[in-house]
């Protein structure tokens, strides 16, 4: 499988894993990992609090004369909606950051992964939505003739 396939994937299957759910003051709220953004870049309502993911940037560079080091850059969006959005922003990124840093290398699947950023955007209105991109930095070495894992 392609290197950022699978990555992508075993992201996923570790967040879907986890069973991520957030504390509200009406309720506990299960958190929806999608594997794909969704269309226009927002989670549908009925299904916040979501994470979605998206490969963002790809650095390739040559570690041996037949093998590449790529290293690359997976955003996390996370997406919560009411009074309380920042607090279930913060509860999902500690649960993404404890789940990943778990895995410690994906099971052996990358060399290095670590989160490098985080931004915060917080809209104000009728009702309050928040969404928090979270940068990781992920290091796969590979072999030129073949960049899959």
């Amino acid at each position: 499988m392609f290197a950022s396939k699978a990555i992508r994937h075993a992201i996923a299957d570790l967040l879907e894993a986890a069973d991520i759910a957030v504390d509200t003051p009406a309720r506990r709220l299960p958190v929806t990992i999608l594997r794909s953004p969704p269309s226009g870049g927002w989670v549908k309502d009925d299904a916040l609090p979501g994470i979605y993911m998206y490969l963002r940037r790809e650095e390739i560079r040559p570690a041996t004369m037949t093998r590449s080091a790529r290293t690359i850059t997976m955003d996390l969006i996370l997406e919560a909606r009411g009074a309380d959005a920042e607090d279930q922003l913060d509860d999902m990124q500690l649960a993404v950051e404890r789940t990943i840093a778990a895995s410690a290398n994906l099971g052996g699947l990358v060399m290095e992964i670590r989160p490098v950023d985080a931004e915060i955007h917080i809209e104000r209105g009728s009702a309050i939505f928040g969404a928090r991109r979270l940068s990781w930095s992920v290091r796969v070495e590979v072999p030129r003739s073949d960049p899959s894992l």
